[in-house]
């Protein structure tokens, strides 16, 4: 993933050996951080188009749901939309705190659900994503772990439930 050749030891290894050529791989080439620019490559070589990942089953086709019930709180809104949902998920919060209610919210509805966030050991997250992966979690909730480098093909939903400013990220979703 070209996104690491940012890591000091990169740049300054790039700086020291001044390779002839360099080749990188990227899903997002276009970043929101300028910190995660890919500064050490220089052009694109080549580009798969959004059309082309489709046709060629990269990605799938994600049907958007927009909640038409009776006014309600957030929260209930997206229980609400997700209680018949199959297969892993994932829902996004607006901090950990957010993240962790939610989830029990979530678990108090008969739901197996947890939090990941940047408090919990790398362990405890590799845990819990692998426990999503595997089955033994319905959902993880989550601040903004899960966009730019997560890769999860077998998700089968996403609930938004904070704004998304950035393109990166929601493409990313």
């Amino acid at each position: 993933e070209a996104h690491r050749s940012q890591a000091k030891t990169v740049l300054e290894t790039h700086a020291a050996v001044l390779p002839e050529m360099v080749l990188g791989f990227s899903a997002t080439p276009f970043l929101s951080n300028e910190k995660k620019s890919l500064t050490i490559f220089t052009k694109m070589v080549y580009q798969l188009t959004p059309d082309q990942a489709l046709r060629d089953g990269i990605v799938v086709e994600c049907r958007i749901v927009n909640y038409d019930g009776p006014s309600t709180s957030l929260d209930d809104a997206c229980i609400k939309m997700t209680s018949e949902a199959v297969g892993a998920g994932v829902f996004s919060a607006m901090s950990i705190a957010d993240a962790e209610v939610f989830a029990q919210k979530l678990r108090d509805k008969g739901k197996a659900v947890q939090a990941v966030h940047s408090e919990l050991s790398k362990a405890e997250v590799k845990e819990r994503l692998g426990d999503l992966k595997r089955g033994k979690l319905w959902a993880v909730t989550h601040v903004d772990m899960l966009t730019e480098g997560f890769d999860a093909p077998y998700l089968k939903f996403l609930c938004l439930r904070r704004r998304l400013g950035s393109r990166v990220a929601f493409i990313q979703l």
